[in-house]
């Protein structure tokens, strides 16, 4: 919904309730609501309508995340870790879902199994710098970026024949 991706968090929720008001059986629709009602900081109703998303479509993986989301802030990490662990099922590749998983066991207390899931997110390509700053508030080394291949034999001197990277 481009108004949601342009901040218009307003308008884009009353075009989605119109849309909900024509067809309320659609999953999809209850999420995107939720993602809107998150940018509006409405944490309840971002959470009611994430539900009625899982209600419909138990499996959907946006709404486990969002409701992650709003688990989170509304101070509930319990159930954030439950609708992350159940999106991670569903896809178990995504690096988002990794990262708010760390950052929830180490709130939790739960500090390896958070810094696992940190360390899982950045090998499936989650936010490197979210990553470094949450190992860093544990005083832990941080990810290391991987080093770039040289690209056609030609190194940051630019001399042809001298492939050594920067």
């Amino acid at each position: 919904m481009i108004a949601g991706q342009d901040g218009r968090y307003a308008e884009a929720a009353v075009l989605i309730e119109r849309a909900i008001a024509r067809d309320a059986c659609v999953a999809a629709a209850h999420a995107n609501l939720g993602n809107v009602q998150i940018g509006l900081s409405e944490f309840d109703r971002a959470l009611e309508s994430y539900d009625r998303a899982l209600a419909l479509q138990p499996d959907h993986r946006q709404a486990l995340e969002g409701r992650g989301r709003a688990c989170s802030v509304l101070g509930r990490p319990v159930e954030a870790l439950e609708a992350y662990e159940r999106a991670l099922d569903l896809d178990p590749g995504c690096g988002e879902s990794w990262l708010c998983r760390g950052d929830i066991l180490l709130t939790l207390g739960r500090t390896s199994d958070g810094i696992s899931s940190l360390h899982r997110a950045a090998a499936c390509g989650a936010d490197a710098d979210r990553i470094r700053f949450a190992l860093a508030a544990l005083g832990r080394e941080p990810v290391r970026r991987r080093r770039r291949p040289p690209t056609s034999g030609i190194s940051s001197t630019g001399m042809p024949g001298d492939s050594t990277p920067p």
